[in-house]
């Protein structure tokens, strides 16, 4: 089947991950403890495997595609995450105690529902870096042309300055242009990325005020420049500062 899956589909013992043998340990035993039958592993009162998780693997800002080479460019993400049902009558004490995971009620069901992502004690992703790429597909033949370590940002509690190589979670679809250039924000480092569309390196970057977790758009001007723009908002989701800006870049004929 082609093309191959470009976000991790399950967590084996082989994929569980961590910054020590102690922080690997950890992870192993909470992955041991959750149902993890794969793609689809059903919510469980013990608690189940989501992966790809909630923000998705081939991201939720979509695909571009380019019309003359045929190839689609996706940004990824292979972070793992749990669901787990609780009796109703449990909300309220869980609610009330607190935590990072989320805790919610689902009205006219005998269950609740609490979800979060399954970390390290150290606040790593217990699954092995990349935990973001970019990729492209070529259409024609289902090949992954290229796919790199995406994003970069500080990682777990203890804020680490991660290297290039681990990725990072991203939020915000990629943008192609005719000029043959993939243009995505979407890292929670703030950057705003151009990137050459055969080979997927980064050729451009700028920081912007926010995290641009949104897809751009491009326009074309009254005097005949052509603009691309991207809302550079931050999120949540990436523990990000969050603001308000839309950001516009002048393209340069070369």
């Amino acid at each position: 089947m082609l093309p191959p899956p470009l976000a991790l589909q399950r967590v084996t013992d082989a994929e569980v991950w961590g910054i020590t043998p102690l922080d690997r340990d950890a992870c192993l035993r909470r992955i041991h403890a959750l149902r993890n039958d794969g793609l689809f592993t059903p919510p469980s009162l013990r608690g189940s495997i989501v992966l790809p998780y909630f923000g998705g693997g081939a991201n939720w800002g979509g695909m571009a595609y380019d019309p003359r080479s045929h190839l689609a460019i996706l940004n990824v993400m292979n972070i793992p995450a749990y669901v787990r049902l609780f009796p109703s009558a449990d909300y309220v004490a869980l609610k009330r105690a607190g935590g990072p995971d989320e805790v919610v009620p689902m009205i006219g069901a005998p269950f609740g529902m609490q979800r979060g992502l399954v970390l390290s004690p150290l606040g790593v992703p217990c699954t092995r870096p990349p935990w973001g790429t970019i990729a492209a597909v070529d259409l024609d033949t289902g090949e992954i042309r290229w796919q790199h370590p995406f994003g970069r940002q500080p990682i777990g509690f203890l804020r680490l300055n991660a290297p290039a190589k681990w990725g990072s979670p991203n939020l915000g679809g990629p943008l192609v242009t005719a000029s043959g250039l993939v243009f995505i924000g979407a890292t929670p480092d703030g950057m705003f990325h151009a990137l050459d569309l055969q080979t997927g390196n980064i050729i451009w970057q700028h920081a912007l005020p926010y995290p641009g977790v949104a897809t751009p758009m491009s326009f074309q001007a009254a005097d005949g420049r052509q603009f691309v723009v991207i809302a550079a908002g931050g999120s949540i989701l990436l523990q990000s500062p969050i603001g308000d800006a839309l950001v516009a870049f002048a393209l340069t004929p070369q």
